[in-house]
């Protein structure tokens, strides 16, 4: 999981040279549900190289405090960044998969000793000598962002591909894990034949990904996905939560409004899943009005309320037919695991904003949730804030 710290900083990266906000603010300054959330925090530029079209960026924090980022550059491959000081300065690794044109990356970090961190970076693209040829592939890099070794999770000869991946750990408890760790990575994937969002898992520690699931298939275009891992004392081995988007039509240029889905692993991380649930029918609205979803799980070791955990997803929701003037909306859950209902929790308005890209996280240190998102209108970055106990 992330913290405030770090979805702060992935919201401000800028695309001409990375810069990232690096200050967390006062708990007391963050009104939540308010509308009007003042901007927080310091620009720290992570690079500045104009030669690089930077995008799509990710950053994590590791266990012993180092920051890491990753970004795709869109002449090809996408870069490490790695900061000691608080992102004071960075290093930075070379440019990998430069032979492919990538749509997403992201990454996390395992292990609790410096000599023995790596950084895992999973991405999706499309070869660049070969249009139609397809990979999902994981890196896994050392602590110095050398890369250690590759993996291709999925191929295929598509014109249309793999549009999003996410990865996510339970490296931030591993003596109440499973050993050594899990690792979980969901994409999307549109082909010939059927369109799906794929869940694959690692069982000992980044070797294999032998567990595969499909959350979803056929019949619509599953395009945005996210993952986050859930941690409770009543079950060591914990559980990944996920959440998609499913859209009535597909192009890797335009995001449409669609459907917004939630599940999760049942009895083990790399278990069975529930049968997915619809999240953006809560609260009413347009059919078919959601899209981008985020997802954050309560990963510590506090119990919360009959041996769960809290989940919260985020999305934009549009609030007219055109879905020109759109918000932020939550739904959140105290106890998925015994079935207990969704329920509205979060709506950053219903003015003529377009409120979008809304990314969520769990703070552990604080036990709070924190979304952010960006007021396009008035190029703003906002922030609330919620306990859901």
């Amino acid at each position: 999981m992330k913290t405030l710290f770090q979805k702060l900083m992935v919201l401000a990266l800028m695309v001409s040279g990375i810069g990232a906000l690096a200050q967390q603010p006062s708990l007391s300054g963050i009104p939540y549900k308010s509308t009007e959330s003042p901007v927080y925090g310091t620009d720290v530029l992570i690079q500045n190289k104009p030669s690089e079209d930077q995008r799509h960026a990710k950053i994590v924090v590791a266990s012993n405090g180092w920051l890491y980022a990753a970004y795709i550059i869109s002449s090809g491959g996408f870069r490490m960044a790695k900061s000691v000081d608080n992102g004071v300065t960075w290093t930075y690794s070379n440019t990998l998969k430069t032979s492919y044109y990538l749509n997403a990356v992201d990454i996390v970090v395992t292990g609790a000793d410096t000599n023995f961190m790596n950084i895992w970076a999973v991405t999706a693209g499309f070869m660049k000598a070969s249009i139609d040829m397809w990979d999902v592939t994981v890196e896994k890099l050392n602590q110095h962002m050398a890369l250690v070794s590759s993996t291709t999770l999925d191929q295929m000869i598509s014109n249309d591909g793999f549009p999003d991946v996410a990865i996510a750990t339970d490296f931030a408890f591993p003596s109440s894990g499973a050993s050594p760790f899990s690792i979980g990575i969901i994409y999307s994937k549109i082909g010939a034949v059927n369109d799906n969002v794929i869940f694959k898992s690692s069982a000992d520690g980044g070797i294999s990904f032998s567990n595969t699931k499909t959350l979803a298939s056929t019949g619509h275009y599953f395009i945005n996905v996210a993952l986050g891992f859930g941690r409770s004392p009543a079950l060591a081995e914990g559980r990944y939560f996920a959440a998609w988007d499913k859209q009535p039509f597909f192009s890797y240029y335009e995001s449409y409004f669609g459907k917004v889905y939630t599940a999760h692993t049942l009895a083990q991380f790399n278990g069975s899943w529930t049968v997915p649930t619809q999240l953006d029918t809560i609260g009413g609205g347009f059919a078919d009005g959601a899209k981008d979803p985020s997802i954050a799980c309560q990963a510590d070791l506090l119990n919360n309320n009959s041996n769960a955990f809290s989940v919260v997803v985020m999305y934009n929701k549009k609030l007219n037919a055109s879905g020109s003037n759109s918000c932020v909306y939550g739904a959140g859950n105290r106890n998925p695991v015994n079935g207990t209902p969704w329920t509205s929790i979060f709506s950053s308005g219903t003015g003529t904003r377009h409120e979008i890209e809304p990314d969520v996280t769990y703070d552990p240190s604080h036990q709070k949730f924190y979304v952010t998102w960006s007021d396009s209108l008035s190029a703003k970055l906002k922030c609330a804030v919620n306990d859901m106990n």
